[in-house]
């Protein structure tokens, strides 16, 4: 009679066990997404601020308006906030392991510069003549300005104001997401 041989799936039992032990301890080991940065969340908090302002002090100005303020008060503002997302963009760039920050940095630029691009149709309506701009102002919206006010009206500006809102919302939240996946504590 021969001896009994366990079945090679049973024998192998014991080193699938430990091949499995030791992938659940590697596992709590390696993360996979970048740690919390309570600097990012400060950055995107300022851009919230600076952003939303904008919008606000927008939707104040009367309709008629709004064009000369991207050609006058606006027009640095406006450049000031695509600098701090540009910032922000560089920094989540930086951090390794952090795909999603810098898709949701990505996709806040493109908004911004899509925005600009559809206020910059009303730009030219009532603002003053381009000798009596600075440099610096008429800049903003350069050749592409042409007479249309309803690139700035009030649905345009609310509708863009809750994008930006939720853009901004989802990136402190996918931060704050992080402590999570790192095992961080508030």
């Amino acid at each position: 009679m021969q001896p009994s041989v366990a079945p090679l799936p049973f024998r192998m039992v014991p080193a699938i066990c430990a091949a499995f032990l030791a992938a659940l301890a590697l596992a709590g080991c390696v993360t996979w997404v970048a740690p919390y940065d309570k600097d990012g969340v400060a950055r995107i908090n300022e851009l919230s601020k600076s952003s939303l302002a904008i919008y606000q002090a927008l939707l104040e100005t009367k309709v008629a308006s709004r064009g000369a303020e991207f050609s006058g008060k606006q027009a640095k503002a406006w450049a000031d906030v695509e600098t701090q997302i540009r910032v922000h963009q560089v920094f989540e760039q930086s951090r390794a392991k952090n795909d999603g920050s810098i898709a949701a940095a990505n996709e806040l630029l493109g908004f911004w510069e899509a925005a600009k691009k559809q206020y910059c149709k009303a730009a030219k309506k009532g603002a003053p003549a381009a000798t009596s701009q600075p440099a610096s102002d008429s800049e903003f919206c350069g050749d592409q300005a042409v007479d249309d006010a309803k690139a700035v009206a009030n649905l345009v500006l609310t509708e863009d104001r809750k994008d930006l809102s939720r853009i901004l919302g989802s990136m402190v939240k996918a931060e704050e997401a992080k402590k999570l996946a790192t095992g961080e504590s508030k």
